[in-house]
């Protein structure tokens, strides 16, 4: 191998550590970035993961609330029910007297023996 064949390999050498170095440094920079970005989205997964605990509590809350309120209702529904019958029993209790007032009054008793 001569001198000139010689020098041409080492700077093929140079030239391609440099292009390795390059590549290296390019391949270096991406990783330091992955690394960034997935601390970012650690953090973004961090923080939706505490949002989705809030959320199911407050649903959970909301629901008990729910029930609570469903079980108001019923009993509102219930005291309705009842007044409407008692309401029903004075209006016959008061229908009878009514009719023992208007016979007592179509006889002319009318508070005479």
């Amino acid at each position: 191998m001569t001198n000139e064949e010689m020098e041409r390999t080492m700077q093929f050498i140079v030239e391609q550590q440099a292009q390795t170095t390059t590549k290296l440094d390019q391949t270096i920079d991406r990783v330091n970035r992955t690394e960034e970005q997935l601390a970012k989205l650690t953090v973004d997964i961090a923080n939706l993961t505490e949002d989705v605990r809030t959320l199911k509590e407050t649903s959970e809350t909301q629901s008990r609330s729910l029930d609570v309120l469903a079980g108001i209702v019923q009993k509102l529904a219930d005291g309705q029910q009842q007044l409407l019958e008692s309401q029903r029993r004075t209006d016959e209790r008061l229908n009878t007297f009514i009719t023992v007032v208007e016979r007592y009054i179509s006889e002319g008793r009318n508070g005479r023996p």
